[in-house]
């Protein structure tokens, strides 16, 4: 995919596997990929899984416009992941700042919410 695109991502983190989609500014999915949620070592493990992922895809954080992360369990309204159920490891976590870091993207540019709400929006 080429860098000089503006790309979206759009990040599912569930119990089991994790989903990321990239997508055009008109909602096309340009590519997809998943893989199996860490059972252990918490946000740590994820954002490890998150960079092969990418890598995978063949993109980089310079080349998103936004981003976007649903996960299990409640999650405030600064993106604050709650004890998520299904995620071993997480207790409180602030994934909006764990992903801003990880990927060195801007902060105000990533939405974490829940990832049912997410799904029926």
């Amino acid at each position: 995919m080429g860098a000089d695109k503006k790309l979206f991502l759009g990040i599912d983190i569930g119990g089991t596997n994790t989903k990321v989609g990239v997508f055009d500014p008109h909602g096309e999915l340009l590519g997809f990929a998943e893989g199996d949620t860490p059972a252990e070592g918490g946000v740590e493990a994820e954002m490890g899984l998150l960079g092969e992922i990418l890598d995978f895809l063949q993109v980089s954080p310079e080349q998103f416009c936004a981003i976007g992360v649903g996960v299990p369990g409640p999650v405030d309204k600064d993106g604050v992941a709650h004890s998520p159920p299904n995620l071993k490891g997480w207790g409180v976590v602030d994934l909006g700042k764990v992903l801003s870091e990880y990927l060195n993207f801007p902060r105000e540019k990533i939405a974490i919410g829940n990832d049912a709400n997410f799904a029926a929006l």
